[in-house]
């Protein structure tokens, strides 16, 4: 969770969400969230 931590610290809005199922595990509905939303 390093990357979360440094990118909050520099200003970035980021989200973690620990999930099962390995890297390539997508949860669908939250890149639907993250792709739709504005740029600030």
């Amino acid at each position: 969770m390093d990357f979360v931590e440094r990118a909050r610290e520099v200003g970035g809005n980021v989200e973690w969400h620990r999930r099962p199922g390995g890297h390539c595990d997508v949860d669908a509905e939250s890149l639907a969230s993250f792709l739709t939303r504005e740029a600030p």
